[in-house]
């Protein structure tokens, strides 16, 4: 289940974060290969000045194991939504991806990303369809 935190200063409307939390999860469900609903999309908002001029900085959290094709991907489209949402330039926009080790997600105190990933355990556990992406790799 990758987790996206977007940290930003004050000022997006409710509607503008909205419309940047659906194509963000679209995006990433589109590259993971998974339904939306799998994808949270967090906000932070700093005061004015917040971010020292620096724009945004946008943390996502996946499972270990992705090649540097796959994190390029993420990166770019990340950037894109986000320039396409706000009034930030792509020099303004940061993306930092975090690699979770298997065995560090948990859900109800269970671990959930023992032998796959914690969106794979999850949809086992509800008897779903796995989504998978074109890569054949789940997230």
């Amino acid at each position: 289940m990758p987790l996206l935190e977007v940290t930003l200063e004050r000022g997006l409307s409710g509607e503008t974060k909205a419309a940047l939390r659906r194509d963000l999860c679209r995006d990433m469900a589109e590259l993971v290969g998974l339904d939306p609903s799998f994808i949270a999309v967090l906000f932070k908002e700093l005061p004015e000045g917040g971010t020292h001029g620096h724009g945004s900085f946008t943390e996502v959290y996946l499972s270990e194991g992705r090649d540097l094709e796959f994190k390029g991907r993420l990166m770019r489209f990340v950037c894109e939504d986000i320039c396409r949402h706000t009034a930030l330039g792509g020099g303004q926009v940061s993306v930092i991806i975090h690699d979770i080790r298997r065995g560090s997600v948990a859900v109800s105190g269970h671990v959930v990303n023992r032998g796959g990933t914690a969106a794979e355990t999850v949809i086992r556990e509800r008897g779903e369809t796995v989504y998978r992406a074109a890569d054949g790799r789940k997230d």
